[in-house]
C-alpha cells in the first residue's frame, strides 16, 4: 500500500485478517497500524518506508523478500499481522462518532475510549413498550440504532446549544443563566468569530427551561429564540428538550 495519503485505511486490515504482512508508506492511518518487522524481537506486521520515492519503496520490498525467505520469521510476522487487525465495526463507530460530533449530535452505541471493552449504551423494550437504556453492551449484534425522539429517559443529559448575535460588537462578556440550575450559575459564552455569534453548549436533562442572557451585566432576552412568560409573568427565553 504505497499510498501518498491515507486518512484511515481499511485495506491493510483486510490483508491482516488474511495473515498477510503489509508494505506501506508511513502516512495517516497506515503509519498507525503498519509497523516494521523486527527480526531480533519478532515484532511488527510488515514494512514501511519514510520517503515517498522509488528507492525507499524498493528497499522496503527487498526487506520483505528477506523475511519471506526465512519461513519461521515469516510465519511469526503473519501471526502478528492477524493479531493487529482492527474490526471494521470499531472503525465504523469511530467515524460515526466523528460525524455526529461535527454536527453536535448524539450517537448512541459507542464504547468509552478509556474502557474499550464496554459500550456506553444498550437498550431494550420493556413491558410498557418503552425504551430502556442499560450499560455494558459487548457484542455488535446486540446494538440497534435509535432516534433520540424515541427515547423514554429522564436522567440522561442532552447537549443543548445556546447562541446570540449582538448588535454591540464591543461586548466584554456574555453570560447565560436559567432555570436549568435554579438560576444559580452564570455560564460564560465563547465568541465564535467565523459566525459572529456568542455561543455555549450545556448538557441538560429532558424538560422545559427558562433562561436569559447577561450582556456586560445587563439581563436581556434573545429575540431570535423562543420567548415566553414564566409563572411569575417574567418574560424569558425558553427551550424544550
Amino acid at each position: 500500500m504505497p499510498s501518498l495519503f491515507e486518512p484511515g485505511g481499511i485495506v491493510q486490515h483486510e490483508f491482516f485478517i488474511a495473515k498477510t504482512p503489509v508494505i506501506a508508506f508511513k502516512t495517516g492511518g497506515l503509519k498507525d497500524t503498519v509497523f516494521e518487522f523486527d527480526f531480533k524481537n519478532n515484532t511488527g506486521n510488515g514494512f514501511t518506508f519514510e520517503r515517498h520515492c522509488k528507492k525507499d519503496f524498493i528497499d522496503a520490498v527487498k526487506r520483505s523478500l528477506d523475511l519471506f525467505k526465512d519461513k519461521k520469521k515469516f510465519e511469526i510476522c503473519k501471526v502478528n499481522a492477524f493479531k493487529s487487525a482492527i474490526d471494521v465495526a470499531d472503525v465504523s463507530r469511530h467515524w460515526c462518532r466523528e460525524f455526529h460530533r461535527l454536527k453536535n449530535k448524539f450517537f448512541f452505541g459507542f464504547y468509552d475510549d478509556d474502557n474499550k471493552n464496554n459500550w456506553d449504551f444498550e437498550y431494550n423494550i420493556n413491558s410498557n413498550n418503552n425504551i430502556e437504556l442499560n450499560q455494558n453492551i459487548t457484542r455488535l449484534s446486540e446494538y440497534k440504532p435509535i432516534e433520540i425522539k424515541d427515547l423514554n429517559i429522564k436522567e440522561y443529559n442532552f447537549p443543548q446549544k445556546f447562541s446570540i448575535k449582538l448588535q454591540n460588537k464591543k461586548a466584554k462578556s456574555v453570560l447565560i443563566s436559567g432555570s436549568f440550575d435554579s438560576w444559580k450559575t452564570k455560564y460564560p459564552l465563547i465568541y465564535d468569530l467565523s459566525h459572529d455569534i456568542w455561543t455555549i453548549t450545556l448538557n441538560l436533562k429532558k424538560g422545559k427551561y427558562y433562561y436569559k442572557y447577561i450582556i456586560d451585566g445587563n439581563w436581556q432576552i434573545n429575540h431570535d429564540e423562543k420567548i415566553e412568560a414564566d409563572n411569575d409573568g417574567i418574560i424569558n427565553n425558553y427551550v424544550l428538550i
